[in-house]
């Protein structure tokens, strides 16, 4: 009898262990994000924007806010690593209307805060961006540029980024 309860005991031991073992799943590697609609920048707050990510004011003007990206969706979107290394990460969004309908998804645009990479957040460390999603990227986001509602994301830590 005493041989089974203590069997049990290194049983539950080594499972314990094993589930809170190291992985991108961890419970205590929570990236947190919050993620809302928002009109566009002007053209001046938009080179602002992209500059201070890094962009040449020629690169800023091309391809971060050029004339359609003021037709289309933009959010804000607020990351908070909670308690992960320093990591890149990795997030999914779901655009939704008034009526709870689901307008489009994918991943949210944060490549533009560091080029293939995306955005790098320390051990606590809260970053925030102001951008939209692209016609080209996100083919259905343009139509639905004035019925978003709200977003829901998800954030992970990305082990493989793209570099």
């Amino acid at each position: 009898m005493q041989r089974s309860a203590v069997l049990i005991l290194v049983l539950c031991a080594v499972l314990a262990g094993c589930s809170w073992g190291g992985g991108s799943t961890h419970a205590t590697m929570a990236i947190r994000s919050k993620v809302v609609p928002r009109q566009p920048l002007s053209f001046a707050a938009c080179m602002r924007e992209a500059r201070g990510w890094g962009y040449s004011f020629g690169a800023a003007r091309q391809f971060g806010c050029s004339p359609s990206a003021f037709q289309a969706p933009w959010f804000h979107g607020t990351f908070t690593n909670e308690s992960a290394p320093g990591t890149y990460i990795h997030c999914t969004f779901t655009a939704w209307d008034a009526n709870g309908q689901r307008l489009f998804n994918g991943w949210l645009p944060l490549v533009e805060v560091g080029f293939r990479a995306g955005m790098f957040l320390y051990r606590h460390q809260t970053r925030s961006i102001n951008w939209y999603f692209d016609a080209l990227s996100y083919r259905d986001a343009a139509r639905y540029a004035h019925a978003v509602t709200r977003y829901t994301t998800s954030c992970k830590p990305w082990r493989n980024w793209p570099i």
